[in-house]
């Protein structure tokens, strides 16, 4: 017995907010043996009740601000996209950002979008999402090289010095490598048009003055979360100075940018690489866990239930859509005929 399509989608959404659920599970018991788990969360009952409470609330007013600096850079990549408002490439956004989940390297990311893409635009938001990806890794390992140069030999020893000027080097490249894309596309796309291809899939937003802005997007995008980390530490009682704790992490979230991991193994690994890194300026592993996790749940877990909402939405709109049209079509057979093309 086959289930009706509109119960096939719902039995879907409850698996996959299983998943959701399951993961976070997993990824909560992935926290190192030696802490106490209801530890963090008592000691987040704490620090609700101290002053820096508002650490919080300024945390989770960032991630809308996060997101849609997110779909500002992919749309500008995207070029002209008439008919299509900012509040559904949003909706797109948080759609990838819930199949990413549970991908290595946020493979997902450009399928989930791609659920909520215009037909006319698919082509081109593949791309530019590529390109708005490779704009953000451009950032990410240049601040953690330069959180690298900052702190120095006082966490990470001389030994790694070399390793860090490599990696500027690098990100200096790339850089102008990526500024420098609109002309090499001028050839790509001349080189189609003499061999009578097409290049509909060159979004026409890589001009030089959008991956400008794609570029600066991208910067300010990680400026944001890496606020938002530095203020959950900040929240859950790490007495630091501003610039090596902001150091810190972006040092932390350059390293991980090299790992081609889910989020969720991301999160363990970036939970263990903080517990070492700030350990060392006196803060506690509980705290600083629970720092990790909130900023987990903020950026990626919510965003994702939002964009898994989204998606099943517009599943079950089309399936009563389908479904109508069908009902329709059976007391007047000559739609039928017609919509095959008899």
């Amino acid at each position: 017995m086959r289930l009706p399509q509109k119960w096939r989608y719902r039995l879907f959404i409850i698996l996959k907010l299983a998943a959701v659920a399951g993961l976070f599970v997993a990824v909560y018991h992935r926290l190192p043996d030696g802490v106490d788990r209801r530890a963090i969360w008592q000691t987040f009952a704490t620090r609700m009740k101290s002053p820096d409470w508002y650490l919080l609330w300024a945390t989770a007013a960032l991630m809308p601000l996060n997101w849609a600096l997110e779909t500002w850079k992919w749309r500008a990549l995207i070029g002209r996209t008439p008919g299509w408002p900012f509040r559904q490439a949003f909706g797109a956004v948080m759609a990838g950002t819930a199949v990413s989940l549970f991908t290595p390297g946020r493979i997902g990311e450009y399928g989930g979008r791609a659920l909520l893409t215009p037909r006319v635009h698919l082509s081109r938001s593949i791309a530019a999402a590529l390109a708005g990806s490779l704009a953000q890794w451009i950032v990410l390992t240049g601040g953690g090289c330069l959180g690298g140069f900052y702190l120095g030999e006082q966490r990470l020893g001389s030994d790694y010095s070399a390793y860090l000027y490599a990696g500027a080097g690098l990100v200096g490249l790339l850089a102008g490598a990526f500024l420098l894309a609109d002309k090499g596309l001028v050839r790509v796309k001349d080189l189609l048009n003499r061999r009578r291809l097409s290049d509909r899939w060159i979004p026409s937003g890589f001009g030089r003055k959008n991956l400008r802005h794609a570029l600066a997007l991208a910067f300010l995008r990680y400026s944001v979360y890496s606020l938002q980390y530095v203020l959950l530490l900040y929240f859950f009682g790490l007495q630091a100075g501003f610039l090596p704790v902001f150091a810190g992490v972006a040092l932390l979230f350059g390293v991980q940018t090299c790992l081609p991991l889910p989020p969720a193994l991301g999160l363990a690994a970036r939970a263990g690489a903080a517990v070492w890194l700030w350990s060392g300026f006196g803060g506690e592993p509980v705290g600083i866990l629970g720092a990790t996790l909130g900023l987990f749940i903020i950026n990626l877990l919510t965003p994702s239930l939002l964009g898994l909402a989204l998606i099943v939405t517009i599943k079950l709109k089309h399936t009563k859509n389908h479904e109508k049209f069908s009902h329709e079509d059976v007391g007047h057979p000559e739609r039928v005929t017609a919509s095959h093309g008899i």
